[in-house]
């Protein structure tokens, strides 16, 4: 923008777009500031829930445009029916049919702008057309619009942002990280100097690949012969760390079977020994019961 901009300001014709370019850019610079608060713990979450924000902005402004054009257009239909396109007043003509609905539906009602006082057209068969009748027909529009607008769509974003926001919460710590990552990566990448010769690097670089003759077809043998040999080294390198991991996995196999069994025979043992002792108990049991019969 800063390039376009210093362009056209040598231009009379294209002066006020220059202008217009140069307070853009100006914006735009303050607003990557924001950029900088990335390294906070606390203001970096909320910058991506801002972020992520925009996205539904988007698509709730696609969905207020249309009711937007369809109660602006009605309602200019019924304030000024008769009036002819000219090229000098299509920018009025969008201020009543876009900016006028938009500024509403914040409570900037305008009512005045939306009413007809005192205003009568006649046709050629003596009829005539009093444009006051109206007046009630777009407060009716108005009313609609306000009710769509103003309640349905504003509170269904709010819901949206509400969910964002709970979303980004419950992993702050992660996403601050990520954040972090990245804006560490792309200072890592950016060279050192600052932004107004910035341009310098980008000229010296365009040069280097142009002057830089490439490699030789030598040259190129040699680096796909040694990628090659790098690609067969790793294939030998993951089949070897493959077979020993199978490997020890088996024998950690192998040693949980034989402690399953160990611990098998153990519980048998003691199985046996249970059983053999209540065998010993019942034949006591027998011969006390056989005593006291015979006596």
């Amino acid at each position: 923008l800063f390039i376009l901009g210093f362009v056209l300001k040598n231009f009379q014709m294209t002066f006020q777009v220059s202008r217009f370019l140069f307070a853009s850019n100006c914006g735009l610079l303050y607003i990557r500031l924001f950029r900088m608060y990335h390294a906070s713990w606390r203001l970096g979450p909320k910058l991506v829930v801002f972020t992520r924000m925009i996205y539904e902005i988007v698509t709730f402004m696609l969905l207020l445009i249309v009711f937007i054009l369809g109660y602006g257009t009605a309602s200019q239909a019924l304030l000024n029916p008769r009036q002819e396109f000219k090229i000098e007043e299509v920018p009025e003509m969008i201020s009543e049919i876009l900016y006028l609905p938009y500024w509403q539906m914040y409570g900037e009602l305008s009512l005045e702008d939306i009413e007809t006082l005192n205003k009568t057209v006649c046709y050629e068969d003596n009829f005539c057309e009093d444009f006051t009748s109206y007046n009630h027909a777009t407060k009716f529009f108005l009313a609609i619009f306000m009710l769509v607008g103003n309640v349905m769509l504003l509170n269904l974003l709010i819901a949206i942002f509400t969910s964002v926001f709970e979303n980004v919460r419950e992993n702050s710590t992660e996403v601050w990280k990520y954040e972090m990552y990245g804006l560490v990566d792309e200072f890592d990448r950016r060279p050192a100097i600052p932004v107004p010769f910035v341009i310098l690097v980008d000229i010296y670089q365009i040069l280097r690949k142009m002057c830089v003759a490439p490699c030789s077809a030598r040259e190129r043998e040699i680096i796909d012969l040694k990628l090659r040999r790098d690609i067969e080294t790793l294939e030998l390198l993951e089949i070897d760390s493959l077979n020993v991991y199978l490997s020890q996995k088996s024998e950690m196999e192998k040693g949980d079977n034989n402690k399953k069994m160990i611990t098998m025979e153990e519980n048998m043992a003691k199985v046996m020994e249970y059983l053999d002792r209540s065998g010993q108990v019942d034949e006591e049991l027998n011969g006390w019961g056989k005593e006291l019969s015979t006596e």
